[in-house]
């Protein structure tokens, strides 16, 4: 009888630990922002997150459903991406948040409050600058690779061409014929090479 009553015991206590960790919700603090005014936090349960943003003096939440892990904060923007391919810029000046959809991959040029990205469905390579919401279109683009002083891209292009463009000049240098794949290659820290 006692080994059965232990038995018993242990396995509501199992059973109770499974329910529970079902139904307790997660919350987990990501970033507090803009003199901290904002913050951003993970919750969620069961797998299943949203990523809120607050505005913590003015009472409003923005949520992004499945958000990726990684969040930037901006001069005045706070950008994140999710797992559908969409990419989330809060602009905190106008307290709105913008969507890019349909975003394979993407990078922040900080120095200069831009963003760099690629659409998922075309390869098309865009340039997105947060103060002018001015955007410029590169074309299709397989990788590319911004240097560390974010001036300068080097690219390969849908021919394996590799290409060096000047992007405060706007001016495109080709560098070289079908060349291997760019994942790979590394820009020197003063941004010569």
């Amino acid at each position: 009888i006692l080994f059965f009553g232990c038995y018993l015991l242990f396995s509501f206590n199992i059973y109770a630990q499974d329910n529970y960790k079902d139904e307790v919700e997660l919350v987990t603090l990501d970033k507090v922002f803009f003199d901290g005014a904002f913050t951003s936090f993970f919750k969620g349960f069961n797998n299943q997150f949203t990523l809120s943003v607050v505005d913590i003096k003015n009472d409003v939440v923005f949520e992004i459903e499945n958000p990726q892990l990684n969040t930037f904060v901006l001069e005045n923007w706070f950008i994140s991406a999710n797992n559908t391919s969409s990419l989330f810029i809060f602009d905190k000046i106008t307290k709105v948040m913008d969507t890019i959809a349909d975003v394979r991959s993407f990078d922040l040029l900080s120095q200069k409050n831009q963003i760099i990205y690629t659409s998922k469905s075309d390869s098309i390579t865009y340039l997105l600058d947060l103060k002018s919401g001015k955007v410029q279109s590169f074309g299709v683009i397989m990788n590319y690779k911004v240097s560390p002083n974010e001036n300068e891209l080097i690219y390969q292009d849908a021919t394996h061409q590799i290409r060096y463009l000047d992007l405060k000049s706007n001016k495109e240098t080709f560098i070289k014929d079908n060349a291997p794949n760019l994942k790979n290659a590394i820009w020197s820290v003063n941004s010569k090479q």
